[in-house]
């Protein structure tokens, strides 16, 4: 028997049952639907039906009823999986560590992340619905537009960076990467993924403002690579070292800076070992003269203990050591300072925090009027613990003398470096020099300066000024005394002569009897006032004459150097090169170290005078010391000068002769005379070379009388 086709009211009871069970309706919706296909289906349509046909039609309704609870049971497994995926998409997208949001063309917030809404501190209805520009940093807005606009007109993704406000007033700093799509209504939309970068530009910020510490220290600052060859230098590095340009040494092995490359590469070795060095070296300048550097170098390592390179503060200290001899207490305590500096950096990992506390100077940080940060040196400049100094207004630091000056440089936001007075803890005051620089700090404007305790520095300038003005008044007097000295000299010879005719004037008048006529008494009255007056001359004469130095046991060599150190300034103003040898083990010797130290001035003086107006390579001054057995110490001024004329020869330590053109002719004479004094002997002589001369003196080195 065929099967009967499925008659209209099957194939709507399928249309009606089928939706049903696909949208897993409840037992009552299906009694409902139950009902009205009973309803449908009346006896009279039933009637004309053969049993064959019905019980045809009521397989096909089993087997299709079969069917439909397959794809029923289909259907609710396929809803139970959407509802996971769901369940999981929304976990993504409420909890992912970036924020999502949807915006509209016309900037409405239509649909934020959990995220983002925890990152601004606010609940999702107070974004909803809401211009995304009212949560943008006033003075990132313009920001924002640009990027929405060249969203809009391109259709490629965009990305910027730019500061929201948080519900507190502060700001976070995110980066905005959008995309445009379209929603349900084919309307365009705007999907953006929201990254917190606070923290990185912090560390930029950060990184910022010690590199502007590195640029703007007082010291020579530089870092080089694992080679040994420089990748960075600061200004200060320029101009202590005599380059113009950066480029001059970028890319230079350390050993090109300093006078001897062994040196430089002990130096390279150390810090290769121990990781650090601090010391003194000769360095060698652009135009290849020497001075002598005081270094402090780091290698500096990551965190995996890989080599990244090196970082040295170098500062001049050529006049510091050159008067290390009289300040030795100084030169002590800065080497404590030296070692506390040296372990502070050994703890440092961050390299250029590293390269900020192994300055010399303190580095501040303000805000305000309040200081904000700031390195370790400049707490120990103030005698305070650093945290007792942040937060503190900066008046606090600056003697009272000295802060109105230093207000109206601030004022003026002047970058040059200037001296003020400031103030301890204890309250005591000392000299500074200070430079500044405006700059933003962590969203914020601060002033980043640089300060430098002068006390040793002046204290060290006063002790050599106070020496040189004592010596310049024994010269003074001295030549006061070679004057007298000649005068008397010249005056006593005729007044003698004069004594010595007023004796035979007055013999003779007695023979004749003149008494009478008042003749004999002016003679007497006149003889009188000759021997007053030689006897006035005979007190000058031994006031003037040094021949009874106040004498003690000294270190010549120590006399020697103390008192070339103090020329040395003169001969750099005449670009003269003075160079000093010094003998070994010479014996204490029994001077008068003032009168010692002016004839070693007189000397030198000479031979500075000698070469000045010679070409560059003849303006040399030499001085050596050495010992002469069985005469004592010797002291030798060589130049390359212009030497000594035969005429010259024979008057070289006559009072008054002089080849200079505004010179007095005693220098010389005052020498011989001191040294003769001291049982020593002073000579000079043209070089065997011809070139230039060389003046010596020895002196016995025992108390003996001579």
């Amino acid at each position: 028997m065929d099967r009967p086709k499925p008659t209209a009211v099957s194939r709507k009871q399928a249309r009606t049952v089928a939706p049903a069970a696909s949208a897993g309706q409840s037992l009552r919706q299906q009694a409902e639907l139950r009902a009205k296909a009973e309803a449908e289906l009346t006896s009279a349509q039933l009637a004309g039906m053969t049993p064959a046909a019905i019980q045809r039609m009521v397989h096909e309704l089993h087997v299709h009823q079969i069917e439909l609870e397959l794809q029923n049971e289909e259907l609710r497994l396929t809803q139970e999986t959407l509802e996971v995926s769901r369940a999981s998409y929304s976990a993504l997208y409420e909890l992912a560590p970036i924020g999502y949001i949807t915006i509209n063309s016309a900037g409405i917030i239509l649909q934020a992340n959990l995220t983002l809404t925890t990152m601004l501190g606010v609940t999702r209805s107070a974004l909803v619905k809401k211009p995304l520009s009212r949560f943008i940093f006033k003075a990132d807005q313009d920001i924002y537009y640009l990027h929405r606009k060249q969203l809009l007109a391109s259709g490629e993704p965009q990305t910027c960076e730019l500061r929201l406000l948080k519900h507190d007033g502060t700001a976070v700093w995110i980066r905005l990467e959008a995309t445009l799509g379209q929603d349900a209504d084919d309307q365009p939309v705007c999907r953006a993924v929201i990254s917190d970068i606070t923290a990185r530009k912090q560390s930029e910020q950060s990184l910022l403002i010690k590199s502007l510490a590195f640029d703007i220290s007082l010291a020579a600052s530089s870092i080089a690579d694992p080679q040994g060859r420089l990748t960075e230098a600061n200004p200060a590095f320029l101009r202590i070292w005599g380059y113009s340009n950066k480029d001059d040494v970028i890319g230079q092995p350390i050993s090109s800076f300093l006078k001897d490359p062994h040196e430089a590469e002990a130096i390279i070795a150390a810090l290769r070992t121990s990781g650090q060095w601090e010391g003194y070296y000769t360095a060698k300048k652009a135009n290849g003269e020497s001075f002598i550097a005081h270094g402090l170098a780091t290698a500096v390592r990551n965190q995996q203990g890989e080599l990244l390179g090196f970082q040295s503060t170098t500062l001049d200290v050529t006049q510091d050591r050159q008067a290390a001899h009289i300040l030795d207490d100084w030169a002590q305590t800065l080497e404590k300072q030296v070692r506390a500096r040296t372990r502070e950096l050994h703890h440092s990992q961050d390299r250029f925090r590293q390269l900020t506390n192994a300055t010399f100077e303190g580095i501040a940080i303000t805000e305000g009027g309040k200081v904000v940060d700031g390195n370790p040196q400049l707490a120990t400049i103030h005698g305070y613990e650093l945290a007792e100094m942040i937060g503190r207004p900066v008046t606090d630091f600056i003697a009272p003398e000295s802060r109105a000056a230093v207000a109206r440089r601030i004022r003026e936001e002047q970058v040059k470096a200037y001296e003020f007075l400031g103030l301890r803890k204890d309250g005591s005051t000392f000299p500074v020099e200070s430079r500044a620089n405006l700059q933003t700090w962590q969203g914020k404007k601060s002033r980043l300066v640089a300060l430098r305790d002068l006390t040793e520095q002046k204290q060290l300038a006063a002790t050599i000024h106070a020496q040189q003005a004592e010596l310049e008044r024994v010269h003074r007097l001295a030549m006061v005394s070679e004057i007298s000295s000649g005068i008397i000299h010249q005056i006593g010879q005729p007044l003698c002569s004069m004594g010595a005719n007023l004796q035979v004037a007055m013999s003779k008048l007695n023979d004749c009897n003149m008494k009478r006529c008042g003749c004999l008494e002016i003679v007497t009255d006149i003889d009188s006032d000759v021997v007053r007056i030689r006897e006035v001359i005979n007190h000058l004469r031994s006031l003037s004459h040094p021949e009874q130095p106040s004498r003690e046991l000294i270190d010549f060599n120590a006399l020697v150097a103390k008192t070339i150190d103090m020329l040395r300034k003169d001969a750099r103003i005449r670009k003269i090169l003075l160079t000093m040898v010094l003998g070994d083990d010479l014996p204490p010797v029994p001077v008068d170290a003032v009168q010692l130290s002016q004839v070693i001035i007189n000397l030198v003086r000479n031979a500075l005078d000698a070469c000045a107006d010679c070409p560059a390579d003849r303006r040399k001054v030499n001085i050596t010391t050495r010992m002469v057995v069985g005469k004592g110490v010797e002291l030798s001024v060589c130049d390359a000068g212009t030497g000594i004329t035969p005429d010259a020869c024979k008057q070289l330590f006559s009072p008054f002769f002089t080849t200079k053109t505004h010179g007095l002719g005693i220098g010389l004479r005052l020498s011989k005379t001191i040294i003769k004094a001291h049982g020593g002997t002073l000579k000079g002589s043209n070089n065997t070379s011809r070139i230039g001369a060389t003046f010596k003196f020895v002196l016995p080195c025992d108390d003996s009388p001579r």
